[in-house]
């Protein structure tokens, strides 16, 4: 009966596009274990409209996010810092951000470490691994006086220290906030980077 339903409320959903149908589909895939009750809370705090409708959450915001990353599993904590990094890399590239922050920004540390921690990602190796370290070492020497390098430095560690993201997310907060980006292109990046994976298992890395 939970097979025929689920498959009956998905077809509904696909024909209505409707969020509340959604919703409903999302509900059911949890009551039918095929989506655990985590992923859905967190696409939920990361903006996702149906997800946030299934679990009665307000539309989202830096606060909620936080709020939902406090008990979040490692993998989502390392894979949100990932999408808000690139949040951060596609808002602010080519704004000119030297007349904000001085000569020191820099967008190359940022960029070096979003792709050695999607390699990661995909394949959690010890090369990788390497990888990653060797950009956090650059990273670290310059995140005094660079807030990207800080950036950059705070989603490396999270490999290692997944709470790390809660330092990732005041970072990526303050870079974006200066840059004058709302919250709702956050939403939307996490939306398309965090909430294929988190919904479907689909990797958008």
């Amino acid at each position: 009966m939970s097979d025929s339903k689920l498959r009956e409320l998905e077809r509904r959903w696909k024909e209505t596009g409707a969020v509340e149908d959604e919703a409903a589909y999302l509900l059911e895939r949890v009551r039918a274990g095929d989506l655990t009750q985590e992923r859905l809370e967190l696409a939920a705090y990361c903006g996702h409209e149906a997800a946030g409708c299934a679990v009665s959450l307000p539309r989202s915001s830096w606060d909620y996010l936080r709020l939902g990353m406090q008990t979040a599993s490692s993998e989502s904590s390392i894979r949100t810092a990932a999408a808000l990094g690139r949040s951060v890399l596609v808002s602010v590239d080519g704004k000119g951000m030297q007349g904000v922050f001085g000569d020191d920004f820099d967008l190359v540390l940022l960029e070096g470490v979003l792709i050695a921690i999607d390699a990661w990602i995909l394949n959690p190796s010890f090369v990788n691994a390497q990888a990653l370290t060797a950009w956090a070492g650059p990273s670290s020497e310059r995140m005094t006086v660079d807030p990207c390098a800080d950036l950059a430095w705070a989603i490396s560690t999270t490999v290692e220290h997944p709470r790390g993201v809660l330092t990732v997310m005041e970072r990526a907060r303050g870079i974006l906030e200066e840059a004058g980006t709302p919250f709702e292109f956050v939403v939307a990046a996490l939306n398309s980077i965090l909430c294929p994976w988190l919904l479907t298992r689909q990797d958008s890395v």
